[in-house]
């Protein structure tokens, strides 16, 4: 029984349903006709105008197109042509730069090697005679009221002595000039006027000898004598001081000034009882005192043989 209901009920709202659109239907169909017109005006007043066209779909014109390509084309052509001539330019640039510092490098070489070739040139060209380190002897002696090895004027001059070292000058003529050893008697040979003494004279007195002897064979012969060596006046230091030993003796020393060139003293010197041993006198010297300007006569001058003892 409840299957039939479950069945039946379906099918009865279904024949109900389809009565009720059927007499609809025959209702509709016979209305008048002049009502058609009336309610379908009506329907057609209220439906919204719609337009004649919608721009958005609306095609674009063919030329259009056309000519937005070209100039999108001729763009990128042109930001293409800007970026080449932009590298083109840096790379110019770069190696116009690369080639400016090879050519000042360049520059720079041979400016150095000219000035090399210019040294080599002169080191080439200079004479073979022996060149002395002191600059006075450029002058020509009728300039100089002494020469280079003289001593002060509160000096005495210097005696030459035996194995001394000489430098003889003649100006003008290379072949008279150069180094001249003291032999142990005292003579020094030179060309054309042979031997002469030197030891025992001063550096003036040999000057005028050599320029006497060179009188005849040169026309005003213009002579410079140096001492380049002292090896015939010496003194000596013995004791607790930094180098004892031979020093020579070159101009006017004091016992100050030997002292000074022994490298200092050692721990243990006795700096009060220093003494000076001349021949066979014996005489003191006290640093202490002689230092702080106490007893300045004990500060003597140095003679050739002189032994200094620092007990």
């Amino acid at each position: 029984m409840k299957l039939l209901l479950r069945i039946s009920l379906p099918i009865a709202c279904a024949a109900m349903f389809f009565c009720a659109a059927t007499g609809v239907a025959q209702q509709i169909e016979g209305t008048p006709a002049a009502a058609g017109p009336a309610v379908g005006g009506a329907l057609e007043s209220t439906r919204p105008p719609m337009p004649d066209s919608d721009p958005l779909s609306a095609p674009a014109p063919p030329g259009a197109l056309t000519q937005s390509a070209d100039a999108a084309d001729a763009a990128a052509k042109e930001a293409a042509g800007r970026e080449a001539a932009g590298k083109d330019a840096a790379g110019r640039d770069a190696a116009g730069r690369e080639a400016a510092g090879r050519d000042a490098a360049g520059r720079e070489a041979a400016g150095k090697d000219a000035a090399g070739k210019e040294a080599a040139g002169d080191a080439a060209k200079a004479p073979d005679a022996v060149q002395m380190p002191n600059a006075a002897e450029l002058l020509p002696p009728s300039r100089r009221a002494e020469t280079a090895s003289s001593d002060k004027s509160t000096e005495g001059p210097y005696v030459i002595g035996p194995l001394d070292v000489l430098y003889v000058r003649v100006w003008g003529n290379q072949n008279l000039t150069g180094l001249v050893d003291v032999r142990p008697d005292g003579m020094i040979s030179m060309p054309l006027i042979g031997e002469i003494k030197a030891d025992g004279v001063t550096v003036s007195v040999l000057r005028e000898s050599l320029r006497a002897k060179l009188e005849d064979f040169l026309i005003k012969p213009e002579v410079d004598v140096q001492v380049t060596k002292v090896n015939s006046k010496k003194f000596y230091i013995f004791g607790e001081v930094g180098k004892p030993g031979e020093f020579p003796l070159v101009g006017a020393l004091t016992v100050l000034d030997a002292l000074s060139n022994a490298g200092g003293f050692r721990d243990f010197a006795n700096q009060k009882k220093i003494y000076i041993l001349r021949g066979t006198k014996k005489l003191p010297f006290n640093y202490k005192e002689v230092s702080q300007g106490k007893h300045m006569e004990q500060n003597i001058k140095l003679e050739n043989g002189d032994r200094i003892f620092v007990p």
